[in-house]
């Protein structure tokens, strides 16, 4: 990946077409959107347009453990001018811990 500060990174509001981020085709289904994200320290960010004007902003990050995966999602402005944010915690799943 060199030294680019931004790579393509999909996120699938649906599970119908994922085959399309790792065959680099780009799908004909209107629900599947790319967005460019970034390393900021430890977390994976995307940052995108809402709504309303709204930016939302995704983290990804591991847990110090490694055992849980953290997404913070955010919401920023829109017509209420308010930030909301919501974190989405997924545990390991008991059969493939190590």
């Amino acid at each position: 990946m060199g030294n680019r500060p931004y790579a393509s990174c999909p996120f699938f509001n649906s599970a119908r077409n994922p085959r399309a981020a790792f065959t680099r085709q780009k799908s004909k289904d209107d629900s599947y959107q790319e967005f460019a994200a970034h390393w900021g320290g430890n977390r994976l960010i995307s940052e995108e347009k809402g709504p309303g004007g709204a930016k939302i902003t995704r983290s990804f990050e591991l847990s110090n453990s490694g055992e849980q995966l953290y997404q913070t999602v955010r919401l920023n402005g829109g017509q209420s001018n308010s930030t909301i944010v919501i974190r989405y915690v997924y545990d390991i799943s008991g059969g493939n811990a190590q």
